[in-house]
């Protein structure tokens, strides 16, 4: 689908190609889990307010998102159990609705970090654009992760594994 370069420019309010976001975000994590790379027990809990644009900040773009993640791991036996819930909502500050929020800042799900089996960015709602983004989140992954094969080599500090997840 082709886009005419100057009203894409003028739906996401940027002039010569440029846009400000002049933004604050107030963030909270804690990491409880046993591997940052490959867990196997724990949790993560994160949460995320950003607040962008309005009175005091100004800028092109105004609109507040909050997001959130948290993730269990649970071994058993040699396999792990995974949960993931994702949440978010994002709100635009400016009237009228056309200014709601623009597209780079809409919640985004597909792909290997979201939701497995699909290509990246390809689920949700479409925008003005043709692209899958959003204004709300809500993403919940339950995962069966299993060993298949350990390699251990030599002058390595890790042993490597193969393992397969459903």
């Amino acid at each position: 689908q082709l886009i005419d370069q100057s009203k894409l420019l003028e739906k996401l309010n940027l002039h010569d190609g440029l846009s400000t976001i002049s933004s604050v975000e107030l963030s909270f994590k804690r990491d409880a889990r046993d591997s940052f790379l490959s867990p196997n027990k724990g949790w993560l809990h994160g949460i995320n307010l950003k607040y962008a644009g309005g009175p005091l900040l100004r800028g092109d773009n105004s609109f507040l998102k909050l997001s959130s993640d948290i993730r269990y791991y649970n071994p058993i036996g040699s396999s792990v159990i995974a949960f993931a819930l994702r949440t978010g909502y994002a709100h635009g500050l400016r009237l009228p609705k056309e200014e709601d929020i623009i597209s780079l800042e809409r919640f985004q799900a597909g792909g290997s970090t979201t939701i497995r089996g699909y290509k990246e960015r390809s689920l949700g709602p479409t925008d003005e654009f043709g692209l899958h983004r959003g204004n709300i989140q809500l993403i919940f992954n339950a995962e069966w992760r299993f060993p298949i094969y350990n390699v251990s080599l030599a002058q390595v500090y890790l042993p490597k594994k193969i393992g397969g997840v459903v």
